[in-house]
């Protein structure tokens, strides 16, 4: 294996708020107030899927075409 360092799957606060510019007070309030946001809780502490956490950005960007879905169909995976 060589000397680089793979990115971590579960981030911190602070690497999160480091990703959009946000303090990590503020990713604890978004993680409290929006239920969609990614987070999982090891023990005492919060961590955040990288890879959903950018999925979950990407699918709020401006100018994004939004998927809708009709009652009673599934949203494809």
């Amino acid at each position: 294996m060589s000397g680089e360092t793979a990115e971590p799957l579960y981030l911190t606060a602070s690497q999160v708020g480091a990703l959009v510019q946000l303090s990590a007070k503020s990713i604890y309030r978004l993680a409290e107030k929006d239920p969609s946001f990614p987070v999982v809780k090891v023990g005492g502490s919060l961590r955040f899927p990288r890879d959903r956490v950018l999925r979950w950005l990407a699918d709020r960007e401006q100018g994004r075409p939004r998927l809708t879905v009709a009652r009673g169909e599934r949203r494809p995976a």
